[in-house]
């Protein structure tokens, strides 16, 4: 089964960059979960995305159908919501990585298998970690869901683009998960293993870390013996399947700990986890409490060996401060200092402020990042809401050293006591895309940039420059005002920051959007401009070479979709200079039934000479001998390609989606 197609789209990439004071991000936002080819945004909701670290693609997942390809058959009686898809950024191309939830059509609303979810990827994009219940494999015959990597390399169809990860150390054994009562077993919904979004894979592809919710016989025990709630980490290559969770004392994996995520470095270095069970894995200070149900940010480096022990990284305590003895004993008190006495006033899961967290790291493994509930020591700090701490992870760093707060919540005022949700970490460790309705900052750790929203209204996205300290809102719509609805808590930025994605609901990050369901987007950071230096004049004097032509990209040019008319659209374009302006539009016409016929063609094709820079129309008048179509089919859909030739050479260029109606 197919859901009906909500709507068509009315413009699938972003309005582009006008010069202002701070702003290098573009007005408006181009949509990742749409098909070009189809001209179709999604018919469902998509929930999650995230950017391969190069920035080629974006993989997102979604609950909409109109996605799969004519050829891929839903099962007899059952119909899929939707899966993960890469879209490739620079073609457009949409791929299925895995299936969604598998439905009944007789009652859709029962998930009988529940589908691909929380999508890490490789840096190249190749290989694609996530968690599902069906079974991709011949080996895997259990009812529970498991962690499986896809090689995008491979068709989906190929005996192994599909990858068990959630295994048995030492071979592909997949994990015997304990049974649920019969009361509450659910085939293909069961709980296995799960990973976090984003976060879970290495640069490379080879590690994965998962953890579980289900007593297992991992990672190579005699029956279900191993207690839920563990971390473990997959080597692809040599089968093997370490635990993380482990005792101080016996090296045997802790006691349900309820984890509740675990990330990866991306040069595989690293792993940091947030969890229950800390005393029974790592060092206490006399005096701070052993509580087991409290969540700790926990740490250890793969990279220095099996031997490597489990660290905290921040807390109340400084076990790192080389004045704190061993044997040390204080005092849970805020306002205490001294040197056994960390960076925070309580526990880093103080009033559950970890429960939702996804902690970051930067690729090197070297930094992390982190929102808290909890206080910086002696602030005399009272409020719960969320604030981000940059964190050095290197060992020998004393805790108080290694913490940095970058943001702080004002006790009074307007706007500024909302939480920080996320705060995601690019891999060079500069920069921070941070989702909240905070609209003010008190704390000087950071120079706002711009203007905050005018009402704490709507979740935003903020740009945080950790080498220049600043921070910025970078969402507009294509009007370049405020949006019109929040960003999902849960972005993704590439590691040189220079893309940022994320879902909204809103309906003005771009022209004719309509589906009236969430998206994903991606909004593009350009540096800002730099002066060029002089041209030392030369000693002596030489005939000047006659210079190598590069090709060099051309430049955005800003367009939107303004008006249409019977067989016409006028398109609204910011020319920045004097120069010549052409759009050429393409389609493909319908046939009797309203679909798509034959190869694209050339529709329609204006020019205009622009005498000074500034907003111009352009108008594009539909071919005669096509106009007879148009009667017919009420509508075509085509890509128009806009382009300016500057009268000092530069080039502009800027494709958008355009709508000729009868």
């Amino acid at each position: 089964m197919r859901h009906s197609v909500v709507a068509l789209i009315a413009g699938l990439t972003a309005a582009v960059f006008t010069a202002s004071a701070a702003a290098y991000v573009a007005p408006g936002a181009e949509i990742l979960s749409a098909s070009i080819e189809r001209l179709e945004q999604g018919d469902d909701s998509t929930t999650q995305v995230t950017l391969s670290a190069s920035g080629e693609y974006a993989f997102f997942t979604t609950r909409a159908s109109n996605f799969f390809a004519d050829n891929d058959a839903d099962p007899a009686g059952q119909f899929r919501s939707g899966g993960i898809f890469r879209r490739n950024l620079a073609s457009g191309g949409l791929e299925l990585v895995a299936s969604g939830d598998l439905r009944p059509e007789s009652a859709p609303e029962t998930i009988t298998t529940r589908g691909a979810l929380n999508p890490s990827v490789s840096a190249d994009g190749r290989f694609v970690a996530f968690s599902t219940g069906w079974q991709l494999t011949a080996a895997d015959t259990n009812s529970h869901v498991d962690v499986y990597v896809r090689d995008m390399n491979l068709p989906i169809d190929a005996p192994t683009a599909f990858d068990l990860v959630s295994a048995r150390d030492g071979g592909s054994t997949p994990a015997s998960w304990l049974a649920p009562a019969a009361e509450l077993d659910r085939p293909g919904r069961n709980a296995g293993a799960d990973v976090s979004l984003a976060r879970a894979i290495s640069a490379d592809g080879r590690l994965v870390v998962f953890r579980t919710s289900a007593a297992s016989d991992l990672p190579a025990r005699v029956g279900t013996g191993t207690p839920s709630d563990q971390v473990f980490v997959r080597d692809r290559t040599s089968k093997t399947t370490k635990l993380m969770t482990r005792s101080k004392v016996s090296g045997d994996p802790t006691e349900a700990s309820l984890i509740v995520s675990a990330v990866i470095s991306s040069d595989g270095s690293t792993v940091l986890w947030i969890g229950r069970s800390a005393p029974s894995q790592t060092d206490f200070l006399d005096g701070e409490g052993s509580n087991a149900t409290v969540e700790h940010l926990l740490l250890r480096r793969i990279a220095d060996g099996d031997g490597a022990p489990t660290r905290r990284i921040t807390g109340i305590s400084d076990l790192d401060d080389p004045l704190c003895a061993a044997g040390s004993t204080i005092i849970d008190d805020p306002a205490r200092t001294g040197p056994c006495y960390g960076p925070l006033a309580q526990t880093e899961g103080h009033v559950g402020g970890l429960v939702s967290q996804v902690p970051q790291l930067s690729a090197d493994g070297r930094q992390a990042l982190v929102i808290t509930n909890a206080s910086p020591r002696a602030t005399q700090q009272t409020g719960n809401a969320g604030d981000i701490f940059l964190i050095d992870t290197s060992a020998g760093t004393s805790r108080k050293a290694a913490t940095t707060e970058l943001t702080r919540e004002a006790l009074s005022g307007v706007g500024a006591s909302e939480p920080f949700e996320t705060a995601i970490l690019s891999g060079d460790g500069r920069w921070v895309v941070a989702t909240t309705f905070r609209t003010s900052f008190p704390l000087p750790a950071l120079r706002l940039l711009g203007t905050p929203r005018a009402t704490a209204s709507a979740r935003e996205l903020y740009l945080i420059d950790l080498r220049e300290r600043t921070a910025e809102r970078i969402l507009r719509s294509y009007a370049a005002d405020d949006v019109n609805g929040s960003a999902s808590s849960l972005p993704s930025i590439t590691t040189d920051g220079s893309k940022i994605a994320f879902i909204s609901a809103a309906t003005n990050l771009f022209f004719g959007d309509a589906n009236g369901r969430s998206d994903a987007f991606l909004v593009t950071r350009t540096d800002p401009p730099v002066a060029e230096p002089p041209i030392p004049e030369p000693v002596d004097p030489e005939p000047t070479p006659e210079p190598i032509e590069q090709e060099t990209k051309p430049l955005p040019l800003n367009v939107i979709v303004s008006k249409r008319g019977r067989g016409t659209v006028t398109l609204l374009v910011r020319a920045p200079t004097a120069g010549a302006l052409a759009a050429v539009a393409r389609g493909r016409l319908l046939d009797s039934k309203g679909r798509p016929k034959g190869t694209a063609k050339t529709l329609v094709s204006a020019t205009k000479n622009i005498a000074k820079a500034g907003r111009t129309p352009i108008l594009l008048t539909l071919k005669s001998s096509l106009r007879s179509a148009l009667k017919r089919a009420g509508k075509l859909n085509a890509q128009a390609e806009v382009t300016f030739e500057a009268r000092d050479g530069r080039s502009f260029q800027r494709r958008v989606t355009v709508q000729f109606k009868w």
